[in-house]
């Protein structure tokens, strides 16, 4: 479909002019034929060889109007940016960093650098200044592109420290000391362009691609770098096991400056030619899968969950017969799904049940999604299985898998159409995985990172011969499916010298749809406690059914009534479970765990070290 012909999503439409395009000064001369195609070079400018004026993405702007975008003009876009950087002095082997959320520039920005032979170096927008200084201080970064004043200014706020920084430039709107991303691309000139042409020919699959810094749940981020036969590879990998093809359309919500979104969603979608929409509004992912329609959507588990709360809530207000019927509609879908799986018969009864289900209302659920979603991909942490076989039921896949940045991202993954729940599925084409004496998980191939930036004796820590050790604890079944078991560096040991997985017991409690997450705490001590913080939404709720009154959430998270509804939650949990991993005392938070404040990973990870600083005295009075 050209982008004369794309039928827009609802929601408005940009006029041409109204898109952020930018024009290089004259034409790239470049082929595909003349890159090295292990390069993600290579695959982006043989796609916009091939597709041209088709439409590469749709972007929702900042006023909620959609526009699509053509090959060819994202490949022009990134040129203009190329050229930019040549004519600005950014040399090859510079780094530049991109502090801005997912947008159209983003992507120009980045496959521009990369066409001038420059390393990218993505910022989560929610970072805070300190973060920001982190990372420009040990990329020794020479460039920086921000979204809008507001991340300017965390970058003015230590520009002063940044001894390498030469060149500030801003997407939209305008900032002390930042050049506008149009300005500078059109100072650039045709000797520029020409200039891009012969540094991308030059570009190797050894060659870095990125540094991407980790998110530091341990300490201080390290900067993992990986080049472009890590990132070809690894998407590769990904799609040897998960088909996609230019048929499909897929939507892309989380943060491109983490490995999982960029590299498996952006880049792998490129190189199978989807038609990509950008979503730029988080906190309305429902309405934009509405109106894009996608087949194809990442995301981590905790979207998944809150998609499957809403779903049941929904069937649930419906009342009376309807919510009867929702409901056994429901449990019947994942009842047949199950039988299915296991390779058993469905019996007779539920067999001539489901089509009536479907019509009623397993299609207006899947048509609440869109009506035409394929797959759905999760990473970044374990899903409960119930999500798993709720969503399979439903008639959508739900593939997990499993890698980390110092990977390129995943390594394993599920099969779609014969996926094996509780493990994050096989090794992807090229990697090796091994179980180290301690149950350490050890990856060996191609999408093994170079190592840390500046840090070689961080490196060697986690490198030995080919293999990196990951930190994650997991088992092999004799059919090659990985299963995590939890972080190494998360087990707790208790004074009593017992080993435990917290993931798994937090997984359980937080399935309970009153609880948002739980931190299990417990290291040298005589028992386990437990830090839950409450779905708030259903807490009120059921305080309104049981009369309790509570001027504030504060005050509700309180309430000794609360604090028993959610030790009983625990005490069921714990009725599972070995009695030294059972959770003797539970404190009921009043918050969320807050980025901002470092206590969650931007995939939302919990910190332990850090919630278990800023929570200490809590957790002091569940040990006195």
């Amino acid at each position: 479909m050209t982008v004369a012909e794309v039928t827009r999503p609802a929601g408005g439409t940009a006029s041409p002019d109204a898109r952020p395009l930018l024009r290089p000064p004259a034409p790239l001369r470049l082929s595909a034929a003349e890159l090295d195609p292990d390069t993600l070079l290579h695959v982006a400018t043989a796609q916009a060889d091939r597709y041209r004026d088709r439409v590469s993405m749709t972007v929702k702007d900042g006023r909620g109007n959609w526009f699509p975008v053509s090959w060819r003009e994202n490949n022009d876009s990134a040129v203009a940016v190329a050229a930019a950087l040549v004519h600005a002095g950014i040399a090859a082997g510079d780094r530049l960093a991109l502090l801005a959320e997912n947008r159209l520039e983003w992507f120009h920005c980045d496959l521009g650098a990369q066409l001038a032979g420059v390393v990218v170096v993505p910022i989560y927008a929610s970072s805070t200044a300190d973060m920001v200084e982190q990372i420009l201080d040990d990329s020794e970064a020479t460039a920086v592109v921000c979204s809008t004043a507001k991340q300017a200014a965390k970058v003015n706020e230590i520009r002063g420290r940044m001894k390498h920084l030469r060149l500030c430039v801003l997407m939209e709107g305008g900032a002390d000391g930042f050049v506008s991303l149009r300005d500078i691309a059109a100072q650039a000139e045709p000797q520029d362009v020409e200039t891009v042409g012969e540094r991308a020919r030059k570009v190797t699959s050894d060659d870095l691609l990125t540094i991407i810094y980790t998110s530091g749940t341990t300490g201080v981020p390290k900067g993992v770098m990986l080049t472009h036969g890590n990132i070809v590879n690894s998407c590769r990998g990904v799609l040897d096991r998960v088909p996609l093809s230019d048929e499909d359309v897929g939507i892309s919500f989380l943060p491109w400056a983490h490995v999982y979104e960029r590299v498996q969603g952006l880049f792998a979608g490129m190189m199978a030619g989807v038609t990509g929409a950008i979503a730029r509004d988080v906190d309305d992912i429902g309405g934009d899968v509405r109106a894009v329609r996608p087949t194809l959507m990442n995301g981590v588990p905790r979207i998944w969950e809150k998609m499957q709360e809403a779903i049941v809530a929904k069937v649930r207000e419906a009342g009376g017969r309807k919510t009867a019927i929702g409901l056994r509609a429901l449990d019947d879908a994942v009842e047949a799904a199950r039988l299915r799986r296991a390779g058993r018969p469905i019996p007779l009864a539920l067999r001539l049940r489901l089509p009536l289900w479907d019509r009623l209302v397993l299609a207006k659920i899947r048509e609440g999604l869109g009506g035409r979603m394929r797959v759905f991909s999760s990473g970044g942490g374990p899903i409960g299985l119930h999500t798993l076989e709720f969503f399979d039921g439903l008639g959508i896949g739900i593939t997990e898998g499993y890698g980390l940045t110092e990977t390129t991202g995943g390594v394993t993954a599920n099969d779609p159409a014969h996926p094996r729940f509780g493990t994050v599925g096989r090794p992807t084409m090229g990697h090796e995985l091994r179980i180290a004496e301690d149950g350490e998980i050890l990856v060996r191939g191609p999408g093994v990172m170079r190592g840390y930036f500046r840090n070689d004796a961080a490196t060697a820590e986690v490198l030995r011969d080919g293999w990196f050790s990951t930190g994650d604890i997991g088992e092999l079944d004799p059919d090659g499916y990985l299963r995590i078991t939890d972080r190494k560096k998360d087990l707790i040991v208790t004074a009593g010298g017992k080993n435990i997985a917290p993931q798994p017991i937090e997984a359980a409690i937080a399935h309970d749809p009153l609880v948002v997450r739980a931190c299990v705490i417990g290291d040298k001590r005589r028992y386990l406690v437990a830090l839950v913080v409450p779905d708030f939404d259903n807490l009120r709720d059921w305080a309104r059914q049981n009369g309790i009154g509570a001027g504030s959430d504060a005050e509700l998270a309180a309430n000794p009534r609360v604090t028993e509804l959610y030790t009983s939650i625990a005490e069921k949990v714990s009725s599972r479970l070995a009695r030294y991993e059972t959770i003797k005392r539970v404190a009921v938070l009043d918050r969320d765990f807050d980025p901002d404040q470092d206590e969650l990973t931007p995939t939302l990870k919990v910190k332990r070290r850090v919630v278990t600083e800023h929570f200490a005295d809590t957790i002091e009075k569940m040990y006195q």
